[in-house]
């Protein structure tokens, strides 16, 4: 799990860090500055393949998802924001609900402050259109130095990576008041 980390030298002030968790098995933790809002780090869920019926499935890897909560929580961050969908999140609803009960666990174990917000709540907030790559688009906007940081492993738009980066962002802006 490679960790990017902005230099000591661009930094302009202390640092007050905000988790922002897009659940699912393409989603993404990010952590960013509330200060400068910028990205500190985005890692896609872990996930491992598993025998399932059969057929190799790709699932939560439970150990590496812990142990990036540990890392986080470690690095000081605040605030926990964690989209929720609502009932009718279609056929991958067991493996999100496993999802949603790891973070659980893991979160009450460390004690972490955790908000849950659902998708409608913070994309009316912040704009953000329900299409994908829509998605992606409006969080380059928002996060126009960080856009390299935004993109999947082969280099393309990583949807779980923009929205966990503006689910963070709604975070820090409820915490100031909504701003």
């Amino acid at each position: 799990m490679p960790v990017v980390q902005i230099p000591p030298w661009e930094r302009s002030g202390p640092v007050r860090l905000f988790a922002g968790i897009d659940l699912g098995a393409t989603g993404a933790i990010c952590v960013v500055d509330a200060n400068r809002r910028r990205i500190e780090c985005v890692l896609s869920t872990p996930t491992v393949l598993r025998k399932i019926n059969n057929k190799e499935r790709r699932r939560l890897d439970y150990e590496a998802f812990g142990a990036m909560l540990e890392m986080f929580n470690d690095l000081g961050v605040e605030q926990w924001t964690v989209e929720k969908p609502g009932a009718g999140f279609g056929a991958g609803g067991r493996e999100l609900g496993e999802l949603i009960g790891a973070f659980t666990m893991k979160a009450h174990d460390l004690q972490l402050s955790v908000e849950w917000v659902t998708p409608g709540r913070w994309k009316r907030f912040l704009q953000c259109p329900a299409d994908k790559r829509e998605a992606c688009l409006r969080a380059e906007q928002l996060f126009p130095h960080d856009r390299d940081k935004l993109k999947g492993s082969k280099g393309g738009r990583s949807d779980g990576k923009a929205e966990a980066a503006m689910v963070a962002l709604f975070g820090i802006m409820q915490a100031n008041g909504g701003k």
